[in-house]
């Protein structure tokens, strides 16, 4: 008897580990400046979300259940909480620290030939910026200032070989000073 109320230990602290390991690396991937990745990763990050919300699941309907028979009460309220945190987070927080941090955005800098690049420039002088080729997305952040319609780009993490640091805005197009790889860029004014 008391071999098998060990193993519901160990098992429970295990299922706990497991889903609080994926959840963090969840949520980490959410953060501005940290979602790159490439297509073989995203068979990874595919199944890492079918697990953690498997076990998740699983964790909150166990909880449920054995709360309801009033076992273990307080430890099933808490790792509910916890369990529910963590899926809020994992789905949502990109969107929380965009609203937040970065605010509310300014210019839209967009292209959508070889390469889909979206830099967006935001009121408090931050800036988020995400391309995307064949193979693999990149995020980048930063701060940025215009002086006479040159914009320039301060990244805080490695930008993508497909920007640059300075680009030349005129009306609604944009050009690259220092890219290395051309792109036709345009620009609008956020709403």
């Amino acid at each position: 008897m008391r071999f098998i109320k060990a193993l519901g230990i160990i098992s429970q602290v295990f299922v706990l580990f497991l889903a609080s390991f994926l959840g963090w690396l969840l949520i980490e991937m959410k953060i501005p400046g940290k979602g790159a990745i490439c297509d073989a990763g995203q068979l990874y990050l595919f199944l890492t979300w079918c697990v953690f919300i498997f076990i998740s699941v699983g964790i909150i309907i166990n909880s449920r259940t054995y709360y309801i028979k009033g076992k273990w009460k307080k430890y099933r309220v808490v790792v509910g909480l916890f369990i529910s945190v963590l899926l809020f987070f994992s789905i949502f927080l990109r969107a929380i620290i965009m609203t937040v941090y970065y605010g509310r955005e300014k210019y839209v800098i967009e292209a959508k030939e070889l390469v889909f690049i979206k830099i967006q420039l935001f009121e408090n002088k931050k800036f988020f910026a995400y391309t995307y080729n064949a193979a693999c997305e990149v995020e980048n952040i930063g701060t940025y200032n215009i002086i006479e319609g040159v914009l320039t780009l301060n990244y805080k993490n490695e930008k993508s070989e497909y920007l640059g640091t300075k680009y030349l805005i005129e009306n609604d197009k944009i050009d690259c000073l220092n890219c290395e790889i051309a792109n036709d860029l345009s620009v609008k004014k956020s709403k």
